[in-house]
């Protein structure tokens, strides 16, 4: 990442373009204030606007800097593109102001288990109502990570036609940052089951570099817990796959911490049939899409994104910018190899072309 990263609620960084980084709450659908950061170049003004970005975060209950252990990737986004001239909202996911345990978000009223994945569709679609209403941006892109890339064309679909509670605006763009183009349920049952598999190639390459004599017990039984652990889980997942696809739980069963409807409501939008009907509606409203991934990338792998590339260069045409794939990077954007832990440079680059050229 260039420059130098804003740490504090307010203020100001000398870089390619100043920018100041602004503490901000914006009400959703339900009445509910989330709570988020606004990091806007401070040559950006109601004479001079600039465009923006939403971010939305992956899967979990991520808060606005998108924190995963040492990855801040929101954060890193969100300071490399406001040098560049480019605005950013990002903002804590419901998910995490609904379970606080890390201290991260602000509380609220939400339960846990009522939040659903058309949640965060429409929380982001206020997101990009409320930062489209400043006089300082003169166009909104969303942004999606992971998750966010299923969340994205939907929310930009909405906006587009008016079908949105928060209203109808335009959209600049659609970034999708290491995106998927399968089911949620067939990605999740691939992971499960190469994560198991790892584990047992682990296992078997521990026994062939040491000789009967030296076998530690200790690190074999460590590996097979996990190895059944890992292989109960893709049993697990295996068992409700075809009730989840017959809808044959209740709404609020719930399956790997989430209600029956969030999943449902999650597979239909990566049903690749309804992805289609919203891409296709999405090139007829002019909406331009950037794609991003890495082969490296152990979540979503060559078998997961590629199909969706097809699907974008099938239907978008033109508007379709192309397929970026980034060597050697992890899932977080940054060095697959743990060199650095910063969203990858070319990443950066490739939503700043998108948007600016």
């Amino acid at each position: 990442m260039k420059g130098i990263l804003c740490v504090t609620a307010l203020c100001l960084c000398i870089a390619v373009h100043a920018f100041v980084e602004t503490s901000v709450t914006f009400p959703t659908f339900d009445g509910i204030y989330l709570n988020g950061n606004t990091t806007f170049p401070v040559d950006c003004t109601a004479a001079s606007p600039c465009p923006a970005v939403v971010f939305i975060a992956g899967s979990g209950p991520n808060d606005m800097n998108e924190t995963g252990g040492v990855y801040e990737a929101a954060r890193d986004i969100s300071a490399s593109i406001a040098e560049a001239g480019i605005a950013m909202l990002r903002y804590d996911k419901r998910s995490c102001a609904a379970d606080n345990s890390h201290g991260r978000c602000q509380d609220l009223p939400i339960n846990r288990w009522n939040v659903e994945f058309d949640d965060f569709v429409a929380d982001a679609e206020f997101a990009v109502a409320y930062l489209a209403e400043d006089e300082r941006v003169s166009s909104v892109y969303v942004t999606g990570h992971s998750q966010g890339c299923d969340i994205a064309p939907l929310v930009a679909d909405h906006l587009s036609t008016g079908t949105s509670q928060a209203g109808q605006y335009t959209v600049g763009g659609v970034a999708l940052l290491m995106g998927g183009g399968i089911s949620i349920l067939d990605t999740m049952l691939r992971q499960y089951t190469e994560s198991a598999q790892e584990y047992t190639t682990q296992l078997y390459q521990y026994l062939a570099s040491v000789d009967i004599y030296t076998v530690d017990q200790e690190v074999i039984d460590a590996y097979a817990d996990v190895i059944e652990q890992s292989w109960a889980m893709v049993d697990g997942w295996s068992s409700v796959m075809s009730p989840l696809i017959a809808h044959e739980y209740p709404p609020n069963y719930l399956i790997n911490g989430c209600t029956a409807t969030f999943w449902y409501q999650w597979m239909d939008a990566t049903d690749p049939d309804k992805r289609t009907v919203t891409w296709t509606s999405l090139d007829s409203a002019g909406v331009p899409v950037l794609a991003v991934n890495s082969r490296t990338d152990y979540n979503l792998q060559p078998s997961d994104y590629e199909p969706l590339h097809s699907l974008l260069s099938d239907v978008m045409g033109d508007l379709y910018s192309g397929h970026v794939t980034v060597t050697d990077l992890c899932h977080m954007m940054a060095p697959a190899n743990g060199a650095d832990f910063i969203v990858n440079v070319e990443v950066i680059d490739a939503l700043v072309d998108f948007i600016t050229l």
